[in-house]
């Protein structure tokens, strides 16, 4: 969809393949019969131009502005539920769809809506909350109420939200929704009249014909006009038949190859034969362009609708709304792939077929034979114009489907009839459904056998089967619970002060309403497009690299490689001593060899980014491969490290002399899995050359003063010639800081010094995902050992990490995964080992929580095995072996300002642990085939992180007007860095915050920031600010006292007329000696507790977070809206590690999860059903702290290792008075926890 060419770019481009949902509008159809419009979410990135035709088209910028807001987008700003704010825009119009057609949805419905919108920072909670404040129940109800409690009002009282007396201390609201408008839909946009005056002009149009060089689009309304379109069609041309051209518009953009002949689309998106809908009392006739919506809509219209009701629920199981509404039944249908090919096969359904070189009609059957071979006759200009579902001998039907390995479709349709005859249908097993008549299911695995499935996939047929044997019930709701409790600001300097106050993003007003511009936006006179060619191979030498048949293509410019950079340059930037990290060999381009498949070869500059793109595929390359090393056990075996000699941290006595005297002890293997960012803006930056060999550098970074340094040394010039300016990021979680954000800029740096033309490089998803590392996966041996009574002695642990093709920040991280290897506990004895693994796979780099969560996860999957082996709770034997303040880390370093302990006892209490701990096993004992776990585990965190990281420069100017600027060299990324420091400066000088902003971050005001990373931004910059602008107002006060019957603008003048500074740049160190801190490791300690409960499906591997509980000690909040934010968000990401993410290579080196829709993580339909976060009150905190705030942004990220604890809780609740043996399955389990892995725990089990 062309809203760039528009200016319109509020929607976002993240994934190009329909499932991150960013780049959702909303398409309004007039239907001339019923005289009424009706409105669908479409994917921009899929759905092709012609589809539109004579369609209303909103964006997030047409419903709304920040000066007036649609309510969607006002609550989801005010109501904290953006924090990047790229993914924004694609929730707000998702919902805005459904309010069109349903102004008063339920919390199920929308749900399902929002399925298909990703949200990397929020974890959803504040979306939800938001967004259920449209909910029916509020139609008569207050003006907006997310159900917070129960299902209940907010403003109701309720046992739950007032447990143990917390709401008496504290604020239980972030966001007072009784405070906004209600919604009227009767203020919506209405259908614009002046197109339905052009819909009714054109209804004898015949045919819409679309061109462009190489390929014609033509839109018959009738099927008898196709005959002579194809008559006059040149023979030369291909010819595609499509539905509605989606995923054959999908299938070009993702093909290596390059279509290069002339090509005919003959679209039946507006053929009226082709969108017939009729049903009688036992048939459904459903036209071959009808939406798989539309199907599922017809479905659900139908007077049989209770035995169709699990068709309707596998409908609602397909990819996402958006696809769902533009995505055709027949297009599915004869892809083999998707939901409805199992249901057409369990029906038998009969399809209509007309062949336009004959005139003939026919009729087939999806049978046993159709994917096979019968569908071989739908070819060349032959179509399917209709289908008809026979309900009459139908008896019931049953479904199932799961998504466990790489998004592999695993579905199941049994189809009953009167006689007792059944059909059912399996997809995913094979290339295509298979069926099976009248059979039992315990024959169908016998029968699958047959067809030479591996053992892996019949793994999945149980699950199946066990989910198809449930009703599915459509209706059923659960209540959506949450709660936040924090301490009431006090403001201690006047009514001006913010400090405290729970407010929204900077920015969140801009992000609703697609007014916030990011990298890939920018719109610079005479910008040029940029594509990366990457390697295909994983270990290889160059031999040959030709572009010479992309260069003939209209409009590609050059190529570009590592030959263009200029002699003064370097293709190494990270060697230069002061870049972070130093010492990194990451090359901008290949130079004679590859050493990873998606490393960067070179690049095509073109006039469109799609027209380079279709240039890249052309380039051509001529490797010798090599043997490449992949896995961390290739790299052991290979002795291939970054790390000569490992890195160690011990404390106390030998463990091994010590094991002796433990009662118990356990001793195993680990493998933690890689992670993607998935920030959801890709790799950005647009570089524009500027006169005297200037330049200005626009980057998605987290470290602009290491991209002025990186850029210069590249390009071989000074760096105060290159100007950085970072305005927001979408999203970074450390994917855009060190080496990694250079992937897309430094290619474009050096394109743009070639042409002397500004180059923009947006890499697209699979790009990013293949260009760019994530967190380390990591394997681990431990040792653990405890007295009788469950009080850890010592352990030993060696850990490897994989670091990928470069070093990049690898061994900062594996020392940080070394000195946190003791986790939350006193280990009295311990040592530990770590080794950085080098292999031809994407480099790693920093990701939230920087090897902790790896140290986190090995020691807690440790304790959990001890505790269980010594007879012991988890959750009681991590009680007592909390490390508490005074005791010494592994790393040598003295807890301090550590409120551990507090967060556990309040963490108790705010779960109600005793009676949870009851409930969950009294639930086990009575129900059969769920069964639930809890896990209570802690996090520990220490800050700040050394000195050359916790330096600032900062500038504060008060203009003439009294209005304020703050400028910092941090970059706002989400985690409310911005509205954090404004908040600093409205205490510091009293003032209103409305009257103090920021704009941008940018080298030219200030100058050798530190990465923003580590949560440790906030300490930084605001302890900077506050000194800044003391300065200022130790001169404006005494005016203030002086003139007293003077308003601030008074002053501010007075001030300039007698000279007095009105700008201050502050060079800011956190404070440390001077305030009775330590010269070196952490100034204080962020720590949290959390409580989980989850529910499994012993039959079929899924399972549901019940219920969570999280204390988090962040000192006196700067802002309990961002802190909170920052807690949810940080432990659904973990949870998303310890349950559905992993990044998987084939053993050639080929990065398998290359794409969202490859690579699982959370969606709205993982938020737990109980979602509480208190925010501890009277903190120890560290007499240099920022207001006594404390750093947040990757703490609670640890506690969401509780998930797998808790699941393996639940798992283990089947071994009660069994013995297992050391070969069980569940005591080698490992990270994700995926439905296959959890099925298998369960059937082990039961079977003992």
């Amino acid at each position: 969809m062309p809203v760039y060419v528009c200016c319109l770019t509020g929607t976002k481009i993240g994934c190009l393949e329909g499932v991150c949902g960013s780049c959702t509008v909303v398409v309004g159809k007039w239907d001339l019969t019923k005289n009424k419009a009706r409105y669908v979410s479409v994917n921009a990135c899929l759905v092709p131009l012609f589809w539109l035709d004579l369609c209303f088209v909103l964006t997030v910028e047409g419903i709304g502005n920040p000066e007036k807001m649609h309510p969607i987008q006002e609550r989801l700003s005010r109501g904290h539920g953006s924090q990047c704010g790229y993914c924004s825009p694609g929730f707000v119009m998702a919902m805005y769809a459904l309010l069109r057609n349903n102004p008063y949805p339920s919390e199920k419905e929308i749900k399902q809506t929002l399925k298909g919108n990703l949200c990397r920072c929020t974890g959803y909670r504040p979306i939800l909350e938001a967004f259920n404040t449209f909910t029916s129940k509020n139609v008569n109800g207050c003006s907006g109420c997310p159900g917070q409690v129960n299902g209940q009002c907010c403003q109701t009282n309720s046992s739950s939200s007032n447990k143990n007396d917390f709401t008496d201390i504290y604020e239980k609201e972030l966001t007072k929704w009784e405070n906004f408008p209600k919604y009227d839909p009767t203020q919506e946009l209405i259908f614009p009249p002046e197109l339905i005056k052009i819909i009714a002009s054109l209804q004898n149009e015949k045919v819409l014909t679309l061109h462009s060089k190489n390929l014609t689009v033509i839109c018959p309304k009738s099927l008898k006009h196709v005959k002579e379109l194809l008559i006059d069609s040149p023979k030369s041309s291909k010819i595609y038949h499509v539905s509605s051209g989606q995923a054959l518009r999908l299938h070009f953009c993702q093909s290596e190859t390059v279509e290069g002949s002339s090509t005919i689309w003959i679209a039946y998106n507006k053929c009226e034969e082709m969108k017939r809908l009729e049903h009688s009392e036992n048939e459904i006739l459903i036209g071959a362009a009808l939406s798989l919506t539309e199907v599922r809509n017809a479905l659900a219209d139908h007077s049989k609708n209770e035995v169709l009701n699990e068709m309707i629920w596998l409908q609602d199981q397909y990819s996402t709304p958006s696809v769902r509404n533009v995505a055709t039944w027949s297009g599915s249908l004869l892809s083999a792939h998707g939901d409805f090919p199992s249901l057409a096969l369990a029906l038998n359904l009969k399809i209509y077929l007309y062949n336009f070189d004959t005139d003939e009609s026919s009729i087939i059957r999806v049978d046993e034979n159709f994917f096979s071979s019968g569908r071989a006759v739908i070819t060349g200009n032959t179509v399917i114009t209709h289908g008809v579902i026979d309900l009459k001998e139908i008896k019931s039907i049953r479904a199932a489907k799961f998504e466990p390995e790489l998004h592999q479709l695993f579905n199941m349709v049994e189809v009953q009839y009167k006689d007792d005859q059944n059909r059912i249908a399996l997809n995913g097993f094979k290339k295509h459904p298979l069926l099976f008549q009248d059979i039992e299911y315990e024959n169908l695995e016998n029968e699958l056998q047959k067809e030479t499935i591996s053992k892996e996939k019949l793994e999945g047929l149980q699950s199946l089967i066990n989910l198809a044997k449930q009703e599915k019930n459509l209706k059923e709701e659960n209540h959506f619970e949450t709660l936040q409790l924090f301490l009431p600001s006090e403001n201690k300097k006047g009514k001006n002060g913010s400090v405290g106050r729970p407010l929204a993003h900077q920015y969140a007003d801009r992000h609703t309403t697609g007014d916030a511009k990011f990298v890939g936006d920018l719109r610079v006179a005479d910008l040029l497009h940029m594509a990366l060619v990457l390697s295909t191979e994983a270990y290889a030498e160059i031999i040959d690299v030709d572009p010479s048949e992309a260069l003939k293509l209209d409009g590609v410019l050059s190529y570009v490689d590592v030959k263009d950079i200029p002699e003064k340059g370097t293709n190494l930037p990270g060697l230069h001593p002061m870049s972070c990290p130093s010492d990194d060999t990451t090359p901008v381009f290949a130079d004679k060899e590859v050493i990873c498949i998606g490393q960067t070869i070179g690049a095509i500059v073109a006039e469109t980014i799609e027209i380079a793109r279709k240039a890249v595929k052309l380039v051509r390359v001529e490797y010798k491969p090599l043997k490449p090393i992949i896995s961390i056990d290739d790299a052991i075996k290979a002795k291939s490290y970054y790390t000569p000699e490992p890195i160690v941290f011990k404390l106390g006595e030998d463990p091994d002399k010590i094991f002796k005297d433990c009662a118990y002890t356990v001793e195993g293997d680990v493998h933690l899995p890689g992670q993607q960012h998935c920030y959801m803006e890709p790799q950005s930056a647009v570089v524009v050359p500027e006169e005297n060999g200037e330049w200005t550098i626009f980057a998605a970074t987290q470290h602009a003063s290491n991209v002025q340094l990186q850029s210069a040394c590249i390009l071989g010039i000074m760096k105060n010639k290159i100007s950085v300016r970072v305005k927001r990021i979408g999203g970074g979680f450390g994917g855009k800081s060190g080496m990694q954000c250079g992937r897309a800029r430094s290619p474009a740096l050096i394109a743009a010094n070639k042409l002397k033309k500004p180059i923009s490089c947006v890499m697209d998803r699979k790009e990013d995902m293949l260009n760019t590392g994530g967190r380390h996966p990591a394997f681990a041996h431990y040792k653990l050992g405890c007295d009788s009574n469950g009080k850890l002695l010592a352990g030993e642990f060696t850990a490897y990490i994989n670091g990928g093709y470069s070093q990049d920040v690898t061994v900062w991280v594996l020392g940080a995964l070394v000195c946190t290897g003791d986790g939350t506990f006193h280990v009295p004895n311990i040592k530990y080992t770590g080794y950085a693994c080098k292999t031809h796979t994407a480099s790693n780099t920093a990701m939230r929580g920087f090897g902790q969560p790896q140290a986190t996860f090995i020691i807690e999957y440790a304790m959990d095995k001890l505790a269980r082996k010594a007879g012991i709770l988890p959750e009681k034997m991590r009680e007592m072996n909390i490390a508490k303040e005074g005791q010494t880390r592994i790393d040598g370093h003295v807890i301090k300002h550590d409120e551990l302990q507090k967060c556990w006892e309040e963490c108790k209490k705010l779960s109600d642990y005793k009676k949870l701990r009851a409930d969950v096993e009294e639930f086990n004992k009575t129900s059969k085939t769920r069964k639930r776990g809890l896990a209570l585990t802690a996090t520990r965190f220490g800050l700040l992180h050394g000195k050359t990281f916790e330096q600032a420069f900062v500038l504060v100017q008060i203009y003439l007007d009294g209005t304020v600027a703050v400028s910092i060299g941090g970059t706002e990324m989400g985690q409310g860095l911005n509205i954090k420091c404004l908040q600093v400066a409205s205490q510091a000088l009293n003032l209103p915050i409305e009257k103090i902003t920021m704009i941008e971050a940018n080298t030219e005001k200030t100058a050798n920031a530190p990465v923003t990373g580590g949560s440790q931004g906030a300490d930084v910059y605001g302890h900077a600010i506050k000194i800044a602008c003391n300065q200022l107002m130790s001169k404006l006060e005494l005016l203030l006292k002086k003139h007293s019957d003077k308003n601030w603008e008074d002053i501010v003048g007075i001030a300039y007329n007698e000279c007095i500074p009105l700008s201050a740049g502050v060079h800011g160190q956190f404070p440390r000696g001077e305030v009775g801190g330590s010269d070196d490791g952490p100034c204080y300690h962020t720590t949290g507790t959390v409580c989980t409960v989850v529910e499994i499906d012993i039959t079929t591997g899924n399972h549901w977070l019940k219920s969570v509980d999280i204390v988090m000690d962040t000192g006196d909040s700067l802002n309990p809206a961002i802190d909170i934010g920052q807690i949810e968000g940080a432990f659904m990401q973990m949870y998303g590690h310890m349950t559905m993410e992993r990044v998987v290579y084939d053993e050639k080196g080929n990065l398998l999860t290359d794409s969202f829709r490859r690579y699982r993580m959370p969606t709205v339909e993982n938020v737990p059903e109980k979602f509480r976060v208190m925010l501890l009150k009277n903190s120890n905190s560290y007499p240099g702290a920022v207001y006594s705030s404390k750093g947040i942004g990757e703490p609670p990220l640890l506690l969401g290792a509780s998930t797998f604890f808790a699941i393996k809780d639940a798992i283990l609740s089947l071994s009660t008075g069994k013995v297992l043996s050391n070969d069980a399955f569940i005591n080698h389990i490992e990270p994700p926890l995926t439905q296959f892995k959890l099925r298998k725990a369960c059937d082990e089990l039961i079977k003992i």
